[in-house]
């Protein structure tokens, strides 16, 4: 009798294997239905190092599921190695903010998390239809009043924002800001 095992994946790894198609979701699996404020909180959630939980794969096996793509990433254009059994919704949400695909275009201000704000406060969303040179009203947090001088998309978060956050000199006031407030779970599904 087969184990499971658990094997601590990178998210890049995850994200590049969906874009490449390595990684593909069965037929069955109901369509991606989270809102962007369950990606902002994923997202946050990330940004703050807590558990995401846990993904469930089964390697593709022709006879048994009818592969099909993550919504917005390429066509399957031959088999997938894996299927996703459980983590669809987290790994659709997350493959459409970093490779910024579908509806919504996701942000991390920084310079908030500089001036003291919560990473809950830095992340916002908006609709990629309505995105231009600076972020349009549309995209500033209802709750927050000051004007968003400085911004980044989470996509540059995973590169670059990794490497400022362990900087000697903004680590800790960061890492401070990213664990104030009581630990939350991840969007369930």
């Amino acid at each position: 009798m087969e184990s499971f095992q658990t094997n601590p994946i990178s998210l890049s790894y995850l994200l590049g294997s969906i874009h490449q198609r390595r990684l593909a979701l069965p037929d069955f699996q109901r369509d991606f239905v989270w809102m962007p404020r369950a990606t902002e909180q994923l997202i946050e959630s990330i940004a703050r190092s807590f558990p995401a939980g846990s993904l469930l794969f089964y390697p593709f096996q022709p006879n048994t599921f009818k592969p099909r793509s993550v919504e917005n990433a390429p066509a399957l254009n031959g088999d997938p190695l894996e299927l996703v059994l459980d983590g669809q919704q987290r790994l659709t949400s997350l493959y459409q903010a970093f490779y910024r695909v579908g509806d919504h275009r996701y942000f991390m201000d920084l310079r908030r998390l500089m001036e003291d704000a919560d990473v809950q406060e830095a992340v916002f969303s908006g609709t990629a239809s309505a995105l231009g040179g600076t972020p349009p009203s549309s995209l500033r947090r209802s709750n927050s009043s000051s004007r968003l001088a400085k911004y980044s998309e989470v996509r540059a978060f995973t590169s670059g924002v990794k490497q400022f956050l362990t900087n000697g000199r903004s680590r800790g006031r960061i890492e401070k800001r990213c664990a104030r407030g009581s630990a939350r779970s991840t969007p369930s599904l």
